[in-house]
């Protein structure tokens, strides 16, 4: 009978009176904590998206100011480009105008040549 008594300690369950009033308070208990649960959650949840809407409006921020950057220096390419654009421009007509000046100043130095040689061709002409 000790070896039982011994053995049934372990497997033994003590029931005994609870009153009424102790189960409704240990309900009453389990239901605040599980509301309290809930507000923490909430709360937490509550914190992230405010954490997620700050990122992205920084992020929105960061993306707006590298597109107002990149703007910019496209704008200032655009403005060099531009710029060489003109300078090659007015090189090219330059260099046009000082080609024809030569050419004409070659020209009427070889009709002076010609007139000089052979006399003005087209009175010449008109003559036969």
């Amino acid at each position: 009978l000790t070896d039982f008594d011994a053995e049934a300690r372990q497997d033994v369950l003590l029931v005994g009176n609870i009153s009424l009033e102790d189960i409704k308070a240990e309900e009453q208990r389990l239901r605040e904590e599980h509301i309290r649960f809930q507000d923490q959650e909430s709360r937490l949840h509550a914190e992230r998206k405010d954490q997620v809407v700050r990122q992205t409006e920084s992020a929105k921020g960061e993306v707006t100011d590298l597109a107002r950057k990149k703007r910019k220096e496209l704008t200032i390419k655009e403005k060099q480009l531009a710029a060489k654009r003109r300078l090659y421009h007015n090189e090219v007509q330059t260099a046009f105008r000082r080609a024809q000046s030569q050419l004409m100043y070659a020209v009427k130095t070889r009709r002076a040549e010609v007139e000089t040689m052979f006399g003005d061709l087209v009175l010449a002409d008109s003559q036969y």
